[in-house]
C-alpha cells in the first residue's frame, strides 16, 4: 500500500465492498467537519471552569461522550474535585451551547457526503446516523447542512440505551431500520465508534479524518483480529468505492 492511493484502499482483498442494504454513519468526522468547532467550544468551556485547555488528550478521547470526556479531565487535573453525573452533563451541555453558536457559519460538511446519500436514496439504501452527539446539536447541525431530509433515522445520545463503544449503538440503528446487521455498514472516524460496530458485529469503515491507519485497522486492544472491513483516506474515497458495488 505504498502507491498513490496510500491506504486508500480495501484492507484486505478476500473482503471486498458489497451493496449494503443500508448505511449507519457516525456523525462528527464522517458526514462534518465539526472537530474544529469541538476544540474550540472545549477550549471555552475549561477557560470557564480553570481547567486546561488539554488538546492532545481531547483528541485521543474522539467518539466518546462529552461527559466521559470531562471526567477523564478532572482526574487529570485536578482529581480532588468530585463531580456528579448531573454536574458533568451541565458541563456537557454548556459546552454544546458553546459550539452551537459556533456552527451556523463555521461548519462544514465533507466531500462527498450529499452525493452518496442522494445516491444511497436512489438504490433505496437505508440510512441512519447514530451518534454519541446530544439530540440538538445534532439535529441542529444536520438541519443547518439541509441534509436531514435524507435519513430515515437519526440516533442521538439520548436515544441509544448505551452509548458507543458498546455494541447497541449499532446494533440499535439496525434494528430500527429494520435491517439485520451483517448487511449494514458503520462510517467510522474513530476506534471507539469501530469497536461499537465490530463488537457488535456489523461491517464497518474507517475513515482517517481523526485517527491513524494503524489507529483505526486495530480499534480494540487485545482484540487484534477484529478489523473494519476497509479504512479510507476520507468520505469521497470511500463513496467512489461502494458506488462500484453490484446492487444485485
Amino acid at each position: 500500500m505504498t502507491n498513490s492511493l496510500d491506504h486508500s484502499l480495501n484492507i484486505s482483498p478476500a473482503k471486498p465492498l458489497f451493496r449494503p442494504k443500508a448505511l449507519l454513519f457516525d456523525h462528527d468526522g464522517v458526514l462534518v467537519a465539526s472537530e474544529p468547532l469541538h476544540w474550540q467550544a472545549w477550549a471555552e468551556l475549561f477557560r470557564s471552569i480553570g481547567l486546561f485547555y488539554d488538546e492532545p488528550h481531547l483528541r485521543a478521547m474522539v467518539g466518546k461522550p462529552a461527559p466521559d470526556i470531562l471526567r477523564s479531565m478532572f482526574k487529570k487535573q485536578k482529581p480532588e474535585l468530585p463531580h456528579t453525573d448531573e454536574e458533568l452533563l451541565a458541563l456537557a451541555t454548556k459546552k454544546n451551547g458553546f459550539y452551537l453558536d459556533l456552527m451556523p457559519t463555521q461548519l462544514k460538511i465533507y466531500d462527498g457526503v450529499n452525493e452518496c446519500l442522494d445516491w444511497a436514496k436512489t438504490n433505496s439504501i437505508k440510512l441512519c446516523v447514530v451518534s454519541n452527539a446530544r439530540r440538538r446539536e445534532l439535529r441542529a447541525a444536520l438541519e443547518s447542512l439541509k441534509i436531514d431530509h435524507f435519513f430515515d433515522e437519526i440516533l442521538s445520545r439520548e436515544e441509544l440505551a448505551k452509548p458507543k463503544p458498546d455494541p447497541m449503538a449499532y446494533l440499535t440503528g439496525a434494528a430500527v431500520l429494520q435491517v439485520n446487521p451483517s448487511e449494514c455498514y458503520a462510517i467510522e472516524d474513530s476506534p471507539t465508534g469501530l469497536e461499537s460496530a465490530l463488537l457488535g458485529g456489523v461491517p464497518c469503515i474507517g475513515l482517517e479524518t481523526n485517527f491513524s491507519f494503524d489507529q483505526l485497522n486495530s480499534p480494540i486492544p487485545g482484540k487484534s483480529h477484529l478489523k473494519p472491513n476497509a479504512i479510507y483516506k476520507n468520505f469521497r474515497d470511500f463513496f467512489e468505492s461502494l458506488r462500484l458495488t453490484d446492487g444485485k
